[in-house]
């Protein structure tokens, strides 16, 4: 009688975007903890959007641009999101930072 091969259940894809080097960092760790989960099937792919500080809304149109170009390679991100310094959004309403939808503003 043959065996079965184990059913291995597909890794959601999660997208974060980070403004800097500090907020990268922040979401490898998170990535690094999800793999070591049991019973958590994620793949967090974090993506530096620019090296320092940056306009919040050119931060966001960048990770659109990222996340757009991933998406026609390989299948969509089942989050997205992009990781920024609480200074930055003092200067904008959110509702303005990403008005398509494109990521939650963590």
């Amino acid at each position: 009688m043959r065996r079965r091969p184990p059913h291995i259940p597909q890794r959601r894809r999660i997208f974060v975007g980070c403004e800097g080097q500090s907020e990268a960092g922040y979401g490898t760790l998170i990535a690094r903890i999800a793999r070591e989960l049991p019973n958590v099937h994620v793949h967090i792919d974090v993506r530096l959007l620019q090296p320092g500080a940056g306009d919040p809304r050119a931060l966001v149109e960048r990770a659109a641009q990222i996340i757009a170009v991933d998406e026609e390679r390989r299948e969509p991100y089942a989050v997205k999101a992009v990781l920024l310094d609480i200074g930055m959004l003092r200067s904008m309403p959110l509702r303005r930072l990403a008005p398509r939808n494109t990521a939650s503003i963590i």
